[in-house]
């Protein structure tokens, strides 16, 4: 399995530093030692990872997930694991749609490339990242950040 296009770590000391490929944050950006704690860290800093995902989601109890999006039910990292979990693996987590929130895109815009505007899934309140459904076009746009 390749690594994240950008690898995110916690240096030991309280200075970040950042380059195109790697990213050295602060102590106290420390995720929990728990799967809520490491899956939010990484879709914050290093955005999405579909093949990391999709490995990840085989290993996974679906019932682990669906408990974590039940504790943050409208954050948006919890509901882009939601939508990803279903999208990646065709398996419906039980978990209540969501009422009336306002929709997200499915990645962090500042982070990757993607597209925004598309259609909202109503259950996760997510903009579809395409028109076709099949294809997640996203890319890193860390080269462009100052």
């Amino acid at each position: 399995m390749p690594p994240p296009s950008r690898l995110t770590i916690i240096g030991e000391r309280h200075v970040r530093l950042s380059t195109d490929d790697r990213q050295i944050l602060t102590p106290r950006h420390q995720p929990a030692d728990t799967l809520a704690g490491q899956l939010t860290f990484a879709l914050k800093w290093e955005g999405v990872e579909l093949g990391i995902l999709a490995k990840l989601f085989q290993a996974v109890k679906a019932e682990d997930i669906a408990r974590i999006v039940s504790e943050t039910p409208t954050g948006a990292y919890a509901r882009r694991l939601w939508f990803l979990y279903e999208w990646l693996t065709g398996r419906e987590l039980q978990v209540r749609d969501l009422g009336k929130v306002r929709a997200i895109p499915i990645v962090d815009l500042e982070l990757q490339f993607g597209l925004s505007d598309g259609p909202i899934v109503p259950r996760q309140k997510i903009e579809q990242p395409t028109r076709h459904g099949g294809f997640l076009p996203a890319g890193s746009s860390y080269a462009t950040r100052g």
